[in-house]
């Protein structure tokens, strides 16, 4: 055999052993085996790979921001018994009373298109 066969062949054998052993992840002083799901409290779903943690969340809607056209100062609060949190709107008129949460900015969303067509409809010119 020549010397740069042996050599080829070495370095074929010492990759297939290296990707044979998957590394496992430690994390906050915790190991995860490599493809180990786990969770990071109760927001975030982590995954090992070999070696690499990854992770992403659980509660997509608190990173998406209400509006500014709707909700001038948004606020993340805790909602009892639930993981996730939800966006909420402090009051901008005396007439409104108690916070908005996003599910609600949606019903006064459509509420504001529903008056705006009832009052100005479409016209075909």
């Amino acid at each position: 055999m020549t010397l740069l066969l042996k050599r080829l062949i070495s370095c074929l054998f010492l990759f297939l052993l290296s990707a044979k052993e998957a590394k496992s992840c430690i994390v906050d002083g915790e190991t995860y085996k490599d493809g180990e799901e786990f969770k990071m409290g109760c927001r975030t779903l982590c995954t090992c790979q070999n070696g690499i943690h990854s992770c992403s969340t659980l509660c997509p809607q608190e990173e998406r921001r209400p509006s500014p056209l709707y909700c001038r100062e948004p606020q993340l609060i805790e909602i009892q018994g639930q993981c996730c949190r939800e966006w909420t709107c402090p009051p901008r008129h005396q007439g409104i009373t108690g916070n908005l949460t996003s599910s609600s900015l949606y019903v006064l969303h459509f509420q504001i298109l529903s008056w705006r067509h009832l009052y100005f409809p479409l016209t075909n010119s």
